[in-house]
């Protein structure tokens, strides 16, 4: 799993700058799971949220398949639980009472924490109650 806190929303720069960091820590015959905001290039223009034909290109190169998520497929994506997890949990019961906003740093640790010592044990619960979509068809996601 490749994290990377940014200061700035996920554009198609963005997108690029992170997928060459993240490749970095991958392995040919490693699938990538992605979700389709940005319409996974199935238009000639795609938005520039999440989905960049350079960015999967460099995913390509090094042997990474790319395995795209189907429309609303994030009720279906494990690591949107994970980061609802982390966030409800782990980084919202930290905010200051007064108003004032978490440094960076601080918000850093508890991601960096929450990867490194809850995730491993969270995240394969998270895939063994939605790998069927029975989680989905009881809360009428789809």
């Amino acid at each position: 799993m490749h994290w990377d806190l940014a200061d700035k929303d996920a554009d198609t720069k963005e997108i690029e700058r992170v997928a060459t960091e993240a490749v970095e820590q991958m392995e040919g015959g490693e699938t990538l799971i992605w979700d389709r905001l940005g319409r996974s290039g199935r238009a000639s223009h795609p938005t520039s949220q999440h989905y960049s034909p350079e960015a999967k290109a460099t995913f390509n190169a090094r042997g990474v398949t790319t395995k795209f998520l189907p429309p609303k497929g994030k009720y279906f994506n494990p690591l949107e639980l994970l980061f609802n997890d982390l966030k409800s949990h782990y980084i919202r019961p930290k905010f200051l009472r007064n108003g004032q906003p978490l440094p960076k740093s601080r918000i850093e640790g508890l991601i960096r924490e929450y990867v490194e010592e809850k995730a491993p044990t969270t995240l394969p619960g998270f895939f063994r109650a939605r790998a069927n979509g029975k989680h989905a068809v009881i809360n009428e996601m789809l």
